[in-house]
């Protein structure tokens, strides 16, 4: 039964028991209030009041002021209670952009990280494209400074196996290899003196 029910079953006892006096007070001839005929009549009205104060006072009042009391603490316990949450709410919030700012700014310095790799790869990927291209430019030109000087030489010895044949004709005799080499030699020579 709650703190309320209780008061007002109480009030109704009180009721009940002042009831029967006020109604044989009722049934009396009632005088003016100002007037009492029998003195008795209004020590009764006082002794009632008296007792009706009495009883709202022990009955009614002290629960009614207990009621409101602890109602008043459990406000004032849920008023400090929903100041600590706010507390702890504005303490959550704080920490919670502040944890937000630090990710941000981790993700500012990720991304220019990012960037500078991404710098970093695609200047050295240049570099090494150019190295690439300028070792094949000059295998290229490797190969083809091989490739001339052997087809020069292949044109060197057929000049002079071609003068060594003038020569053969020319002289009508038979070149011995010896002959064949040294002449051979000669024509290699004087090619390249002039080339």
């Amino acid at each position: 039964m709650t703190a309320g029910a209780r008061v007002l079953r109480k009030l109704a006892l009180a009721a009940a028991l002042v009831a029967p006096a006020s109604a044989a007070m009722a049934e009396e001839a009632s005088p003016s209030l100002t007037q009492f005929d029998r003195w008795y009549n209004g020590l009764w009205a006082l002794a009632l009041f008296v007792a009706l104060l009495l009883l709202l006072r022990k009955l009614a009042w002290k629960p009614l002021l207990r009621v409101i009391a602890d109602r008043e603490e459990s406000i004032r316990a849920a008023l400090r209670e929903a100041e600590t949450r706010r507390t702890d709410s504005e303490k959550l919030l704080t920490e919670y952009r502040a944890k937000l700012e630090t990710a941000q700014q981790e993700i500012a310095a990720m991304v220019a990280e990012s960037m500078r790799n991404a710098e970093a790869a695609r200047q050295r990927m240049l570099e090494e494209g150019r190295q690439g291209a300028a070792a094949a430019v000059t295998q290229a030109q490797r190969e083809i400074d091989l490739a001339k000087r052997e087809t020069l030489e292949d044109i060197y010895r057929t000049t002079a196996d071609l003068a060594a044949g003038m020569a053969q004709k020319i002289l009508g005799r038979e070149i011995n290899p010896e002959d064949h080499r040294r002449l051979v030699a000669q024509s290699v020579d004087a090619i390249r003196s002039q080339a």
